[in-house]
């Protein structure tokens, strides 16, 4: 929200030089993909698959639990050897579980950008087409904070050559 509050007033601050009247648009990514079938279809198929991993997950967390409760019971009746071995084994366990979870997690983040990668493609289309035809200065995505649509173009090019004309001689010459 601070992001798209600077960003908001560096628009403001732009627009009152160059014109009286400055359009911005904003919307919201994530309504727009809970709300439209493609992203409906796209969250069903996460949730079957999240329940999938979760599951096995679930059934390998409760597998170590009984493992360590089983290892605290058994403390007391075992060799200091015994003991140790039955520790490092679960011990190796419960970091084969953290993997597990990571992994899952990873796989899960890179399902859903396999899923939603085009809607949010074709989002962007619709976004500068909109930005286009409804004579848009700027669109911000609301959550993000970030220009989606920007009118005016890119001035990176316009800065860089400004600022070797400005200052491209006298940098090189305090370096020397």
């Amino acid at each position: 929200m601070k992001k798209l509050s600077l960003v908001v007033i560096a628009i403001l601050a732009m627009s009152s030089v160059a014109r009286a009247e400055v359009k911005i648009g904003l919307f919201d990514a994530q309504v727009v993909v809970d709300n439209i079938e493609e992203g409906k279809k796209a969250k069903e198929t996460l949730d079957k698959e999240g329940m999938t991993f979760k599951k096995d997950i679930e059934a390998k967390g409760k597998e170590l639990e009984k493992m360590k409760a089983d290892l605290d019971s058994q403390k007391l009746v075992l060799s200091k050897d015994a003991f140790e071995k039955k520790q490092r084994e679960f011990q190796d366990k419960a970091i084969d579980f953290q993997k597990l979870q990571y992994e899952a997690q990873k796989n899960m983040q890179k399902r859903e950008l396999s899923l939603t990668g085009e809607i949010f493609k074709n989002i962007n289309a619709i976004i500068q087409k909109m930005g286009k035809d409804g004579n848009y200065d700027f669109i911000l995505e609301k959550n993000q904070g970030a220009v989606t649509y920007f009118k005016s173009g890119d001035l990176t090019q316009q800065v860089i050559d400004e600022y070797n004309k400005n200052y491209g001689g006298k940098a090189a010459t305090k370096k020397k």
